[in-house]
């Protein structure tokens, strides 16, 4: 049975597989305190830079990656993330999430055994305002999601570092920067690398504390496009399931 609504929503969408939400909104925790969800004709769009302007994470999820998908008039939802965080933590597999939202007030309804709804303000959030870069990455690559997410776990639990070098269209390295007591390849040749384009040898390293937060994408997604350049920053779209990318782009580590 449906959720009573308690508000007049302007727009209201239906996302089948509320723990693709929640692990969305986990990733977004580890950078920002409050997110602003932009709700368009087009799509949800959201965008969150940490406070050290290191990280930014754009998501945009079009109307096709929801069941049901209404908006009246475009909204801003704006939401305490560690709000949400805390009442979807208990999502189970096959629950829906249900977001409607006015300019005043925001109902989030999660569909399940048992069903829940949590009302919160709209609260008043700038928008995230993203300078135009300009980046020419002379490495592309396009891996598998999974095998991604446990190479940056193998590392994280012994530096604070991992670089990624590619030095031909054979491999792309992640390991650990110091040390390397840990390197993965990932190869054509094993399945885990799809495609590898470079305009020239590169390798960068990165703080594995702003990766860690968003290796949890990677159960939501089916690949990812890791773009970087020596002294770069990372650039990982993952291309999600359900239709709909996120975009992280992580500045490099300062040695």
């Amino acid at each position: 049975m449906s959720i009573s609504l308690t508000i007049e929503p302007i727009a209201k969408l239906i996302h089948i597989e509320a723990k693709a939400i929640a692990t969305i909104i986990s990733a977004l925790s580890e950078l920002v305190d409050e997110v602003a969800f932009e709700v368009l004709d087009k799509g949800v769009i959201i965008r969150a830079l940490d406070p050290g302007k290191v990280a930014l994470l754009e998501i945009e999820l079009p109307p096709e990656a929801f069941i049901e998908y209404e908006v009246k008039t475009p909204v801003k939802v704006g939401l305490s993330v560690s709000d949400v965080k805390k009442v979807m933590k208990n999502i189970k597999k096959g629950d829906k999430f249900i977001l409607a939202a006015n300019e005043e007030f925001v109902e989030l309804c999660i569909e399940g055994v048992p069903s829940r709804r949590y009302k919160f303000r709209n609260l008043e959030i700038a928008s995230t305002e993203v300078p135009e870069l300009q980046l020419e990455f002379p490495v592309k690559a396009v891996i598998l999601a999974d095998p991604l997410k446990a190479a940056l776990s193998e590392v994280k639990g012994i530096a604070e570092a991992v670089e990624f070098k590619a030095e031909n269209e054979e491999n792309l390295i992640v390991a650990e920067a110091e040390e390397r007591r840990v390197e993965i390849k990932f190869s054509k040749t094993a399945g885990t690398l799809i495609e590898l384009e470079l305009s020239e040898p590169a390798k960068a390293c990165y703080d594995v504390s702003y990766l860690e937060g968003v290796t949890g994408l990677a159960r939501i997604a089916s690949n990812v496009e890791v773009r970087f350049g020596t002294d770069m920053p990372l650039n990982l779209k993952f291309m999600l399931a359900g239709q709909g990318t996120i975009n992280y782009l992580l500045a490099p580590r300062v040695s």
